[in-house]
């Protein structure tokens, strides 16, 4: 949670100067990992970032999905 003294000096851009902004952002990670033969390992992990604003530019939903493969020596 984010909450911010002075008010936006330029956004929203219809009503500028008159919102502080207050921000809500959440992130979730999700991680599955398979052992492989020769000391490698395929991993996949999904993150989800909410961040909820009420000024609209601040205020999105992010998703990453990545694969990934790693060998240990």
């Amino acid at each position: 949670l984010r909450d911010y003294r002075h008010r936006s000096s330029i956004l929203p851009t219809y009503a500028p100067d008159t919102r502080r902004r207050a921000d809500q952002e959440y992130t979730h990670v999700a991680r599955a990992e398979l052992p492989l033969p020769g000391n490698f390992t395929l991993a996949a992990e999904v993150l989800v970032t909410n961040a909820r604003s009420n000024i609209e530019v601040f205020d999105f939903d992010r998703h990453v999905f990545s694969l990934v493969l790693s060998w240990a020596y």
